[in-house]
């Protein structure tokens, strides 16, 4: 599995947007999301297209505060992590 996190949006007051990469052949199917350690619900598909980078986006629902920095990690069904580290702005 080739996917990763590339850019990640904070907005609203629980809104967490993430683009993310699928540079392999086949798709992957996200089954766990968390923030900070915690597990959090997405609020669409979690399935990675590959070759389609601007398109795939995983939207989670979490609480942020701006200039806090955050672990944001991806889970696939084959149990490889996609970790990604940012600060809220």
């Amino acid at each position: 599995e080739q996917a990763s996190i590339t850019n990640v949006q904070f907005s609203g007051t629980n809104v967490v947007t993430l683009t993310v990469s699928n540079s392999g052949a086949n798709d992957v199917t996200i089954t766990t999301a968390t923030v900070n350690g915690a597990a959090v619900a997405s609020t669409n598909a979690t399935m990675i297209i590959p070759k389609n980078t601007g398109l795939n986006t995983i939207v989670l629902t979490s609480a942020w505060d701006a200039g806090s920095t955050y672990q944001i990690k991806l889970v696939s069904s084959k149990g490889t992590s996609f970790p990604y580290s940012a600060v809220a702005q």
